[in-house]
């Protein structure tokens, strides 16, 4: 019983500890999560009945430590299971308290900011906005979302693609992010305005898309998952660029062109990067190229076509 009751509590103290030493602590991906998480609830699944019987028959017993251990591991193994997720998504407090603040301007949108139509387009992005002063809304946008399914497909890229940012630049993720969601902004109303193509636009996406080409150039070999099938994260980040590029030249609700904004300002943030940095995703290009030639062989022995269509 004390040496589960003090693994509880310790997890506690380590996710404290962790803050401290975030400079050098490791940061997981999903994949790693998703394994062990779904190991453990698989074992307790098959240990429940066998632990609720010796529970019982623990109460007619006179040791005390075999009774607190069976009720352990019946009632207290499903925390134990959280404080796993729970440490994991904070192993990358800047992602972590991203999704916590797009969620929260999220309900803050739905429950006040909707109520006030002209205060929104205010804090939307649109084409006039660079030429009537209002800068601050290249800005703003960033954290709006149309919908809970907008929100929800943002936040799920920013927990994967943020983390493996993340594991190089640390707190820098976030001006990374903030950066990249400008960039976007800025080059879809340029290139839209000039198109006469007017709009309002809202979304983390052109954000995210910065994360994604500093991801997939960083660590390109990161396992993540894909509905639980592993994936390289170059793989999944091409594929989501790719339906990018497909997305301009069709009639769609989604600023693609926002998305291209944001993979594009890479070339930007580039020059503000140390050496190592700049080695580091040269090298990842090349590497990328590479692997991408080799998915271009293996996609003229099996079509991959029709599914990025279909996702588009």
């Amino acid at each position: 019983m004390t040496s589960r009751r003090n693994g509880l509590g310790s997890d506690f103290k380590t996710l404290l500890n962790d803050r401290k030493d975030y400079s050098d602590k490791e940061i997981n991906s999903d994949l790693i999560l998703i394994v062990n998480v779904l190991k453990d609830i698989l074992l307790y699944i098959v240990l429940l009945i066998p632990n609720i019987l010796l529970l019982i028959i623990s109460f007619f017993s006179s040791k005390q430590d075999e009774k607190a251990n069976y009720f352990e591991k019946v009632f207290l193994e499903p925390f134990r299971i959280l404080m796993i997720i729970f440490n994991w998504f904070f192993e990358a407090p800047v992602t972590a308290y991203l999704i916590f603040f797009l969620v929260f301007m999220y309900f803050f949108e739905v429950f006040y900011l909707i109520s006030f139509p002209d205060l929104m387009n205010m804090l939307m992005t649109h084409q006039n906005h660079l030429f009537e002063g209002n800068y601050y809304s290249v800005f703003t946008s960033i954290f709006l979302h149309a919908n809970w399914l907008h929100l929800v497909t943002n936040c799920l890229a920013l927990l994967i693609f943020g983390r493996q940012v993340e594991k190089e630049f640390r707190f820098k993720t976030l001006f990374i992010f903030l950066a990249s969601g400008i960039i976007s902004n800025v080059i879809s109303n340029l290139i839209s305005y000039y198109q006469g193509n007017f709009f309002y636009s809202l979304g983390a996406s052109g954000a995210i898309a910065g994360l994604i080409i500093f991801a997939i150039l960083l660590n390109p070999l990161s396992f993540t998952s894909f509905f639980i099938v592993p994936i390289p994260i170059f793989l999944l980040g091409w594929i989501l660029i790719l339906i990018d590029i497909l997305g301009i030249t069709r009639n769609s609700t989604t600023n693609h062109l926002a998305h291209l904004g944001g993979y594009s300002a890479l070339l930007v943030l580039f020059f503000f990067l140390e050496i190592k940095n700049r080695k580091k995703i040269i090298t990842g290009f090349t590497l990328n190229l590479v692997l991408l030639l080799v998915v271009y062989i293996i996609s003229k022995f099996y079509d991959i076509t029709q599914f990025i269509s279909y996702l588009v």
